[in-house]
Parts: C-alpha cells; sequence; structure tokens
C-alpha cells in the first residue's frame, strides 16, 4: 500500500484556556506569553525545524506533552460536549481516522504521512509542535511539519492572496513530492473560512476531505471522488475552479488571469 498524504490545518485550540487549566499549566503558559511575543518569522523557521528553540518553550512543550501521554485520548474523545476534552481538535480527528474502518478516510500511523500546515504565528507554531511532539510519540512514523504565511483569521486581505494560495501551494508541492500516495485534506484545526474554500477545492482536484468540530467528536466527511467524470460534471468542476478565482480576485484586486489554483 502506497499510503496516503493527510494536509492537516493546524490552529491553537490545544492552547485554549480551559485545556491548560485541566493539566495544570495555565500559569506556565501565561509567563511565556512575553517570550512569544519577541519572535520574528526567522526565529519560527528555526523553530519549526527544531533548532534554537527558547529553552522556557522546550519546557513547556515537554510539559504538555508528558500531561498528554498520561490521558488516554478515547476517553476524552467520549466525554460530553459540556466537558473539556484536554486534546486538540487535530489529535482528536486523527484519532477517529486511525479507528475508522472506512479506507478512504482511514489513516495508518506507519505508512501515511501526515503533515501538519501551520499559521505563521508564534502561538501558531507552538501548537503545532506540541501536536507533533505528541503524535511522535505515538509512533507516528511519517510526520512533516511546515508554516504557510497568512493563514490566519486576523487579516482577510492576506488571508486569501497569501494564506489560501500558500495552502493551495503546499497540497501541490507535498503531492508532487510522494506522487504515489492519495491526499486527504483534513481541515479540523485553524481557520474556520478555510472550509468553504476547501470544499472548493476538493470538488476541483477530487482531494476527500474531513472535518470534525470540537463539540461534536465525529468525523465529517466529504468524499468528491469521480473516476470517470462525464463531460458535464467536467464542465461543473471547471466552473467551481473559475467561482474560486473569482472570489479570490474580487477580494484582491488580483486580476483573474493571475491567478492560478
Amino acid at each position: 500500500m502506497p499510503g496516503k498524504l493527510i494536509f492537516t490545518t493546524v490552529g491553537t485550540s490545544i492552547l485554549d484556556e480551559k485545556k491548560l487549566e485541566l493539566i495544570y499549566l495555565k500559569s506556565a503558559y501565561d509567563d511565556l506569553k512575553f517570550e512569544l511575543l519577541r519572535l520574528n518569522s526567522e526565529n519560527l523557521k528555526l523553530w519549526v525545524q527544531e533548532n534554537q528553540i527558547i529553552n522556557r518553550l522546550e519546557i513547556f512543550i515537554k510539559e504538555y506533552v508528558n500531561e498528554l501521554l498520561k490521558l488516554n485520548i478515547s476517553d476524552e474523545v467520549k466525554k460530553p460536549p459540556r466537558f473539556v476534552n484536554v486534546f486538540s481538535a487535530e489529535l482528536t480527528s486523527l484519532y477517529l481516522m486511525s479507528i475508522s474502518n472506512d479506507e478512504i478516510f482511514s489513516l495508518n500511523p506507519e505508512t501515511d504521512t501526515v503533515i501538519l500546515l501551520l499559521s505563521d504565528s508564534p502561538e501558531g507554531v507552538l501548537a503545532g509542535l506540541i501536536n507533533k511532539r505528541y503524535l511522535e510519540n505515538k509512533n507516528y512514523q511519517l510526520l512533516k511539519i511546515a508554516i504557510v504565511p497568512n493563514l490566519q483569521v486576523k487579516n482577510l486581505s492576506k488571508f486569501i492572496p497569501d494564506g489560501l494560495t500558500g495552502f493551495i501551494h503546499c497540497i501541490k508541492e507535498f503531492g508532487r513530492s510522494e506522487p504515489t500516495k492519495k491526499a486527504i485534506l483534513n481541515i479540523t484545526g485553524g481557520f474556520k473560512s478555510l472550509i468553504p474554500y476547501s470544499t472548493y477545492l476538493s470538488l476541483v482536484y477530487q482531494i476527500p476531505m474531513v472535518f470534525v468540530f470540537e463539540d461534536l467528536p465525529e468525523l465529517i466527511k466529504i468524499n468528491p471522488v469521480i473516476l470517470n467524470p462525464t463531460e458535464e460534471q467536467s464542465r461543473k468542476l471547471l466552473g467551481i475552479n473559475q467561482v474560486l478565482r473569482e472570489i479570490i480576485s474580487e477580494n484582491t484586486n488580483i486580476p483573474l488571469d493571475q491567478i492560478e489554483l
């Protein structure tokens, strides 16, 4: 089996105040916020490569992962909605994929490549590294991590031309690097406005998509695969691509003929 490429967007839910309180790390995180503010884009790139990580941040990551390893994720996922699942939405989604019997959406930690896509913020990178370290401890063999500039919620004018196009670029580049593997979009984490755009991409490129809402720990699956599209279906898919290009153009003033998806 060649395996799959599971593109997983990462938000900062793992740094949620209620989660931190449950594992007694809220004060430790509050103490780190000044250190996070001092990090620039070059620091973050080195940090993602796990070079030159500030010692206090490294200690926090280890403490957080050790606390998660004491817990059983299956028990956390089963908690009623009013209770807090300590695990991140991303880890919850990957766990649910790992126990799924659906051949298209299942995950094998030994053969499937999980690609964590992070925003270019200190909190986003910290969250990504905590998720990555936990997965490494759970014997995920093929993990990759990448920063996508402006994959964020604060500036829509930068999200569409930079964050969205960077997201698409990552999918294409990683896809070319492992062409025998089938892609899956796991857009559980991060900016929820990515969901409609990812749905467009899922339909246009025929990539299965999955996501989990944190208060409803069940896989929501979209499988758009059409093995032999008819002429009419092909025309509709091209139409979807055109609509997405027009949305980007309208929100960025980039000429339509300069937008390639």
